[in-house]
């Protein structure tokens, strides 16, 4: 049974063989797929809206994902390795070409081979952005790029309206782990750090969940002269709805993290109790602080927001950031913080021996992961070590749990420097 009905995948070998005529955001922005399906009346499945200045074929196979966002050379290396189906479409209509500067780029109306409103997911880690956001982040990034793209989507809501269609954008999926995803044949971006093979700390009353995949979280250079090791939103793991990106820093003078934007998500920004610096941030309103250590800053940008954040001295402030989506209807809310003091936040101590378990309830439905900073242990009976995000499947209906077990003696009371 296919997990996506009405989706014609393309298998490991076909993609890679049409790889040079795949549609994807090439780092230049030259081919852009965006966030805009149709639904014909007269007509059988849907249809995609691309732009690109490259000439382009009668069939494509299309990637599974849209405007995407790189972050590190690895891209080349992973457009090569890993291209492990798409979706079957063809050409419909050409749209007049716009010239800008000494580039002519095209827009087409591509017809897919059924009606969908979901990209599949599977290995490709790639990012469906919808309409509002994928044209948000072109306008940032690739003005040339919005305005031509833009412009075809006025004449595609010509072209679809004329035959009894509607525009729609697609939208974000809540992650659906491996191990209900189709597997290409030859999948090479798979390791030992990835594994889907499955193991299980049984529980009489619940049902644990168990790891869809884990990887480390190895460093990267962010900010100026800064170092973190990101998990969430990594080429790992692009994001978990509604979670976006983690970060894990650990930075002093001169490295930080200077004026930067954020728009249209809240971060959560914790720094470690064990942490022997702090950072200090202010924003373009005027507002600045101090987080110490076991201090928590939850910023909502909403609709925008220019902040920096900057280590305090050259003691290294060592914390987590997360980024959290925020629903449509939020996003141009007026910018706001909350500042919680290590003095108001609840501290829970868990002083184990080598093989006690821990277990969290997690409601049905939610995405859950976890992101292990020190030591080493088993999580769903499985070995993880520090600086692992380990992302847990949703299994069915009922009432499932997270079991952890540590695999030395800890006494965390002791690694808090204020106590």
């Amino acid at each position: 049974m296919e997990p996506f009905p009405g989706m014609k995948v393309a298998p490991t070998t076909e993609s890679l063989v049409g790889r040079s005529d795949q549609v994807f955001n090439n780092g230049g922005g030259r081919m852009v797929v965006c966030g805009v399906v149709t639904r014909p009346v007269s007509e059988g499945g849907g249809i995609l809206l691309i732009s690109s200045s490259k000439l382009s074929k009668q069939k494509f196979i299309l990637p599974k994902g849209g405007l995407e966002k790189h972050e590190s050379l690895e891209r080349g290396m992973r457009r090569e390795l890993v291209e492990e189906g798409g979706v079957s479409a063809t050409l419909k209509a050409t749209l007049d070409d716009t010239t800008v500067g000494d580039k002519t780029y095209k827009s087409f109306l591509m017809h897919a081979d059924e009606t969908f409103d979901q990209w599949p997911e599977s290995m490709r880690y790639r990012v469906w952005f919808t309409w509002d956001d994928a044209i948000t982040i072109l306008k940032g990034e690739h003005p040339e790029m919005a305005a031509i793209v833009e412009r075809a989507h006025e004449v595609a809501k010509l072209h679809t309206s004329a035959s009894g269609g509607e525009i729609s954008s697609l939208k974000r999926r809540l992650f659906t782990p491996f191990a209900n995803s189709p597997r290409p044949s030859q999948n090479l971006f798979e390791s030992s750090s990835s594994s889907s093979t499955f193991s299980s700390v049984t529980d009489n009353m619940f049902n644990t969940r168990r790891i869809a995949f884990k990887f480390v979280a190895r460093e990267q250079g962010e900010g100026v002269g800064a170092t973190v090791r990101r998990s969430l939103g990594s080429q790992q793991l692009r994001n978990l709805d509604p979670f976006l990106m983690l970060d894990e820093f650990n930075v002093g003078l001169p490295g930080g993290f200077p004026d930067h934007p954020h728009r249209g998500f809240e971060t959560v920004t914790y720094m470690l109790p064990t942490s022997k610096g702090h950072m200090r941030h202010e924003d373009f309103l005027g507002n600045k602080g101090e987080l110490r250590p076991g201090d928590l800053q939850w910023m909502t940008p909403g609709r925008g927001i220019l902040h920096a954040e900057m280590p305090a001295n050259e003691e290294k402030a060592h914390g987590l950031q997360l980024w959290i989506n925020l629903p449509k209807a939020k996003k141009i809310m007026e910018p706001r913080y909350q500042e919680i003091s290590r003095d108001t936040v609840p501290h829970v101590w868990d002083d184990a021996k080598k093989g006690a378990k821990l277990e969290y309830k997690i409601p049905d439905g939610h995405n859950a992961f976890v992101y292990t900073l020190t030591g080493k242990g088993k999580c769903a009976g499985e070995d993880v070590e520090a600086h692992h995000a380990i992302v847990l499947e949703q299994n069915g209906d009922g009432v499932h749990e997270m079991a952890v077990r540590s695999s030395f003696d800890t006494n965390t009371r002791d690694q808090d420097p204020s106590s």
